[in-house]
């Protein structure tokens, strides 16, 4: 199709392969939820609440650059440069509410060492969205 025909479809992703991983992780947290996990500190639940807060605001960006194609360019390349918005929820909503099911199966010492970098990179790939002009799409 031409890249400036006004009849668009959703590019090709790798959802697939990500469905089947968060499918996973989904699954190994909830077969493990017999086992009592270690209890969270008011440290572990900050850092959380700010990760999901971030993963969130980052999910709402990138719906908004999916509806402004002709403005912004997605990077990620779990989605391809102009993903629909079925495409960026497919993505977005398992990883989002997985995260803290993952992060909650985690020893109690290991938590800030999946945390940490989780909210690094949404805080800074959020804030570059930001700076460059993309506003939350609900």
């Amino acid at each position: 199709m031409d890249p400036g025909s006004p009849h668009r479809t959703e590019s090709p992703t790798r959802a697939p392969w990500l469905i089947r991983a968060v499918g996973s992780f989904g699954l190994a947290a909830f077969t493990g939820a017999a086992v009592a996990s270690d209890p969270w500190s008011r440290a572990d639940v900050e850092r959380q609440i700010a990760w999901s807060t971030f993963q969130t605001i980052d999910w709402l960006q990138t719906r908004y650059i999916a509806t402004h194609p002709e403005q912004f360019n997605e990077i990620n390349p779990l989605l391809g440069r102009h993903p629909g918005l079925g495409s960026v929820n497919w993505i977005f909503i398992p990883i989002t509410l997985a995260t803290p099911l993952v992060v909650d199966q985690l020893p109690s010492r290991w938590r800030p060492w999946l945390q940490w970098p989780g909210l690094v990179f949404e805080g800074t790939v959020v804030g570059r969205n930001a700076a460059i002009g993309i506003r939350l799409e609900f």
